[in-house]
């Protein structure tokens, strides 16, 4: 697919997510930045997730995965069928303020090389009602060493408060679809450990909506031998 200058394609993986999955699209229909492509990939979901993305008809380019693949393998499939000059990664959870994508462009529209990230806040669950809480950990600072920030959790970034070029995404290792734990950081690690550098925007915010220990006791089984090895492979 031939690539289009100024477009930004916002790549979205979403499974048993209906809960949040319209406000998640919405919010990234909305934004000021008039150059926007919108993917949704369904993996595999069980509840309403296919019902609730299709009802945006022509406004998202929706793709339904026939199993579970994880949410590493619905991005690369959705990076497959985009055509932006600039990709972002949004879970079907999370949040963008209308000005977010504008302000990352900004960042890194004549930077190659560069990473651009916003501010970020948490969605946190208080007595039933979703409320903004502080981000969990410092912003990167501009002049640190942001791999080792990074390896040592002195700095993160949630995907949905960065943005990529796309020259720079495709030279990265992209999206491993063997890890199932911190598949954002072996990406992120990685591409700094090339020499890309994060820049931040002036401007936008993302919204990371954290599920908390019900989410843990659910379905990521954070302490699972699976996810401990995987862990364990990014940092080798």
């Amino acid at each position: 697919m031939n690539t289009q200058v100024d477009l930004v394609s916002i790549i979205m993986p979403c499974h048993n997510a209906e809960a949040f999955v319209a406000e998640t699209i919405e919010s990234a229909l909305r934004q000021t930045y008039p150059r926007v492509e919108v993917i949704v990939v369904d993996d595999g979901s069980t509840d309403r997730s296919w019902e609730v993305i299709r009802s945006f008809g022509d406004r998202i380019t929706p793709e339904r995965l026939p199993r579970n693949g994880g949410a590493s393998a619905a991005r690369n499939r959705g990076f497959t069928l985009s055509s932006g000059a600039f990709v972002m990664f949004l879970d079907a959870d999370d949040v963008l303020a209308p000005d977010a994508v504008a302000a990352l462009v900004a960042a890194v529209r004549d930077r190659p090389g560069a990473i651009a990230f916003c501010e970020w806040r948490r969605l946190a669950c208080v007595d039933a009602l979703w409320v903004q809480r502080p981000a969990e950990v410092p912003l990167p600072a501009a002049g640190a060493d942001h791999l080792r920030g990074w390896i040592e959790e002195l700095s993160w970034i949630p995907p949905c408060a960065v943005l990529w070029r796309r020259d720079d995404f495709e030279r990265s290792a992209g999206w491993d679809e063997s890890l199932s734990l911190n598949d954002d950081g072996d990406l992120m690690m990685g591409a700094l450990a090339s020499r890309m550098r994060l820049v931040q925007a002036e401007g936008g915010t993302a919204y990371y909506r954290y599920h908390g220990s019900a989410r843990l006791t659910l379905s990521t089984q954070i302490f699972s031998r699976e996810k401990l090895q995987s862990q364990q492979r990014v940092f080798d």
